[in-house]
């Protein structure tokens, strides 16, 4: 639906547990089918909401990985017409780099519509993500419901110039999709 036709967006706040998928993945469900309930057509959840931000060693544990597929399978499962752009891990196929990204999928009617991986990682203060993910090394709008949507992680957002800069990026993600022809910028953040 264009974006004059009005889209019923809902950005939601949950407060997961670092590694408590069980918990967690209630939690998603429970905010999904509310969501259902009040006619949302996306709603939206904070970044790693599957697993609690940050995991940090635990994403090094392929049992924690595996783990982490199988809940985020599950999640995708139990859309149906209110689609769900979550924060979660997505693995990296491409056979170079981290074995991980960061990433935002957005799933709506039982599929993955599609994934956009963050692109900007944190090593400054509090955040160490360069560590564990791969960057991503493209974002282009993913089509949904008419709208082109760009998707953001977190620090794609905060490449500005401020008082207070913290890290000097050499790419600008959410200008990047803009000019890709984004209608729409979405972010989803979990900042501690």
């Amino acid at each position: 639906m264009p974006l004059s036709d009005g889209i019923k967006i809902r950005c939601q706040q949950l407060n997961p547990t670092v590694g408590d998928f069980r918990a967690n993945v209630d939690s998603i469900i429970a905010a999904l089918r509310h969501a259902e309930r009040d006619g949302i057509d996306l709603l939206v959840l904070p970044e790693l909401v599957v697993s609690g931000y940050s995991p940090q060693d635990l994403l090094e544990s392929p049992a924690f990985v595996a783990e982490y597929a199988k809940a985020t399978e599950y999640i995708v499962g139990e859309t149906s017409g209110t689609a769900l752009l979550f924060g979660t891990i997505s693995i990296n196929t491409t056979g170079y780099g981290r074995p991980i990204y960061n990433s935002a999928v957005l799933a709506q009617n039982g599929s993955v519509v599609g994934e956009r991986y963050k692109t900007l990682l944190p090593t400054y203060d509090v955040f160490d993500e360069l560590r564990y993910f791969e960057p991503s090394p493209t974002n282009t709008p993913l089509a949904w419901n008419g709208v082109n949507l760009g998707i953001t992680i977190c620090e794609d957002i905060w490449n500005v110039e401020n008082e207070r800069v913290y890290h000097k990026y050499d790419r600008d993600p959410s200008r990047e999709l803009k000019l890709a022809g984004a209608e729409l910028i979405v972010n989803i953040s979990a900042s501690p």
